[in-house]
């Protein structure tokens, strides 16, 4: 079994954006990865809500973090269950948490093979790329293993 994974272009599902997650859409169109910010308690919050799970605030804002994350989970996704990915497949989805909250998690994928399968390790550093999905300017966060920098 080959430990890359290679692709070609892909349609990927375009998100639904409401009122709660257009701060995220049009952060991420600029190139910037905001999240919900409770404006009482300080917590952040992915998906956005209405309503501070932790203090019950209703007032949230949206701030930029720094698109560092650590990789909590991974899978090889061989099945046809996304529209968009099925000539994709097999492509790896995985789960990060953000470096500024524990258990702030943000899903993304990764398809392509520019990356090798054995560089996928829970807690492994990774870092936030946009990518563009549509020409309505929706632009999605994926994540990528960070650049390892060694010492010169």
């Amino acid at each position: 079994m080959s430990s890359e994974i290679s692709h070609p272009v892909v349609r990927r599902p375009i998100p639904e954006v409401d009122e709660l997650s257009r701060e995220f859409w049009e952060g991420a169109a600029n190139g910037l990865l905001v999240i919900q910010r409770c404006t009482a308690c300080s917590r952040f919050h992915h998906p956005p809500r209405s309503l501070c799970t932790d203090c019950g605030e209703t007032k949230q804002t949206y701030v930029p973090v720094s698109g560092e994350a650590r990789l909590w989970s991974w899978t090889v996704t061989h099945h046809k269950i996304v529209a968009g990915l099925i000539d994709v497949i097999p492509y790896i989805c995985l789960t990060v948490e953000l470096v500024e909250q524990p258990r702030l998690f943000l899903m993304s994928d990764f398809i392509g093979d520019d990356v090798p399968l054995e560089q996928f390790k829970v807690g492994c550093a990774m870092r936030v790329i946009f990518e563009p999905v549509s020409e309505g300017g929706i632009v999605l966060p994926q994540f990528r293993p960070a650049p390892v920098v060694t010492a010169s």
